[in-house]
């Protein structure tokens, strides 16, 4: 990570996850999807590990259980409501709620990118290159 950036790892580990998620939808086998699948959840770890590391850098000590339990409330949160979502745009085509997911997706990533990237150096929050 200290290669790239933290900003740019989780950037791409996103966009890797959106593009992935549509190939999912898009596989025309089973073992296609699987694999389209797998890599789409490596992407999940991939920016899970650095996230967490960089909320713990970035927000202030006396807040950080109050910003993870209001991270983790609406995470959690919404899970049903997308879960509902899901199932009822997948009685449409089954293999729809993951295009719209990984479209989705990686529309945000190219939106948020600056942010992610830019602001992650700016905060200070960059990885110090391994010596």
């Amino acid at each position: 990570m200290a290669r790239f950036g933290r900003g740019i790892v989780m950037a791409v580990a996103n966009l890797s996850v959106g593009i992935f998620c549509v190939l999912v939808g898009l596989a025309p086998g089973v073992v296609t999807a699987v694999a389209a699948y797998a890599v789409m959840a490596f992407g999940v770890s991939v920016w899970n590990v650095p996230w967490g590391a960089l909320r713990q850098q970035i927000v202030p000590r006396p807040l950080f259980g109050r910003v993870l339990g209001i991270n983790r409330t609406l995470t959690w949160g919404l899970f049903p409501v997308a879960t509902l979502a899901g199932g009822f745009v997948a009685r449409i085509d089954l293999r729809l709620p993951f295009l719209l997911a990984g479209a989705v997706m990686a529309m945000a990533t190219i939106i948020w990118w600056r942010l992610v990237t830019v602001g992650t150096r700016q905060a200070g929050a960059e990885v110090a290159a391994a010596v």
